[in-house]
């Protein structure tokens, strides 16, 4: 069955405009933020932090310094595991669980879009303006092979719409607890 977050079949024609896809670039990438935000916010709940000031607290600047978001979920894994062990609350976690599977799902779509270059199609550039990855890119362009991900602004909307609804699903979270 598929998932929200796998690579959807490349739209048959892209955008008219190049700034479609900047546009759809910038909105996805600052949706993503906010999800990553509310989740520094969720680990420094899991850690006991004092909330006061999350700017300034130590739970939320740990969380940023790590570098992938597979460090992150990891980090938000282990942090719960103690949390539910000490507050056992089946609900919350089975939520947490689902919000993680979700985030771990669509790092590889953010990652896609902040990573992706803007470009028309070189064999048919009627066809329209697209984001895909750069050539450089071994492993989601391979050579001799069409490119793993092509996305017009109407995929890339679609991403940020998910991104949003992680987010809106992680406040819930952390206000429940």
């Amino acid at each position: 069955m598929p998932q929200p977050w796998d690579v959807p079949p490349s739209p048959a024609t892209g955008d008219p405009h190049e700034d479609a896809i900047s546009l759809a670039v910038g909105r996805a990438l600052t949706a993503w933020e906010f999800v990553e935000e509310q989740l520094a916010e969720l680990f420094a709940i899991f850690v006991n932090a004092d909330m006061a000031d999350l700017e300034k607290a130590p739970a939320v600047r740990a969380y940023g310094s790590v570098i992938t978001a597979r460090g992150r979920a990891d980090m938000l894994e282990a942090a719960a595991e103690a949390y539910f062990l000490n507050k056992p609350n089946e609900q919350l976690q089975s939520r947490f669980d689902a919000i993680l599977r979700s985030y771990r799902g669509f790092a590889g779509r953010r990652n896609d879009i902040a990573h992706g270059r803007g470009g028309q199609d070189s064999t048919n550039p009627a066809h329209g303006w697209y984001l895909y990855p750069g050539l450089y890119n071994t492993n989601k362009y391979p050579i001799g092979q069409p490119p793993k991900y092509l996305y017009s602004s109407a995929e890339i909307n679609g991403f940020r719409a998910e991104f949003e609804g992680l987010y809106d699903e992680v406040v819930d979270l952390a206000a429940s607890m």
